[in-house]
């Protein structure tokens, strides 16, 4: 029995010894992961509305949002990858990739107000800013708003052909794939900040404040208070975690006596939850290029 355990274990780390352990970097799309643009919706808080209906419209403020979503065939992404060809029953590799999509948003103020040159004449100006927020958890720090979606795969896989080809390593696998994604900032997201009753008090007051300003003024102002406002709540916001599982299908290549290796990767997940806004494309791809020994 004892000699059966030694010889057990010899070849074990015979196998073992004979593995190849590899790491690399590589390009990672994704595809007809799709966001619905949405057009300007008016998003202002119901007690602007009641102040501006109690001056019969004299002064108002209007708040709408808009975002361009996404309708690209395929989404950016990188990736690392750290494989062991372990030259047995089946081979490991760990995958980390992210994905990423911009759906450049915007805010825009409409005030009317009497004409501080003229108090008999009514005013109304527009003001629309660009919105950047903090993506925090993400590489990006500030940026446009973007839909971010990180994966760490665990794969178990099986070569196949091994013993017609050698300079080429086909397998097959799948294993469980852990998801992570930003939100998304639509117009309910606005609503809901836009009507937080202390942010309301603020805005009819700078309303009451500003009412001798020129509209264009005040109309850049409160566009400015909307927008630090959006980056202040945007920076509150985690990741979103959930388990799935992917399939895949690839190869890699390397050459003889040279630790060099490239791969190439197919993808398909499932599972995972995302922001109902979205429309994941569930398959991806991987190429990319490391060092083997």
């Amino acid at each position: 029995m004892k000699f059966k355990f030694i010889a057990l274990a010899a070849a074990f780390l015979a196998s073992q010894a004979s593995a190849f352990i590899g790491f690399g970097v590589h390009y990672a799309p994704a595809f007809n992961t799709k966001l619905a643009p949405e057009g300007y919706s008016d998003v202002t808080p119901e007690k602007i509305k009641e102040a501006a209906a109690l001056t019969g419209g004299l002064y108002n403020t209007k708040i709408s949002y808009e975002h361009d979503g996404m309708d690209a065939a395929m989404i950016h992404g990188l990736g690392i990858k750290v494989w062991v060809d372990s030259l047995t029953i089946v081979d490991f590799e760990a995958t980390v990739n992210l994905q990423y999509g911009s759906y450049n948003a915007r805010i825009r103020t409409d005030v009317t107000q009497p004409s501080a040159s003229d108090p008999t004449l009514t005013q109304t100006a527009t003001n629309e800013k660009d919105l950047q927020i903090d993506l925090s958890g993400t590489p990006f720090g500030m940026a446009t708003p973007k839909f971010v979606s990180m994966n760490g795969d665990l794969s178990v896989t099986y070569a196949f052909l091994t013993n017609v080809l050698t300079v080429v390593r086909p397998y097959v696998g799948g294993g469980v794939t852990v998801f992570m994604n930003t939100f998304i900032m639509d117009d309910d997201f606005i609503k809901e900040l836009v009507n937080d009753e202390d942010f309301q008090n603020i805005l009819i007051n700078e309303s009451v404040s500003g009412a001798t300003e020129d509209a264009e003024a005040a109309a850049e102002k409160k566009a400015q208070m909307i927008k630090d406002k959006i980056k202040q709540q945007a920076q509150k916001q985690s990741l979103n975690y959930s388990i799935g599982g992917h399939v895949l299908l690839g190869a890699r290549f390397r050459i003889p006596h040279i630790p060099v290796a490239a791969y190439i990767n197919g993808k398909y997940y499932f599972g995972g939850e995302f922001p109902e806004e979205i429309t994941p494309g569930r398959i991806a791809t991987e190429a990319g290029i490391g060092l083997s020994f």
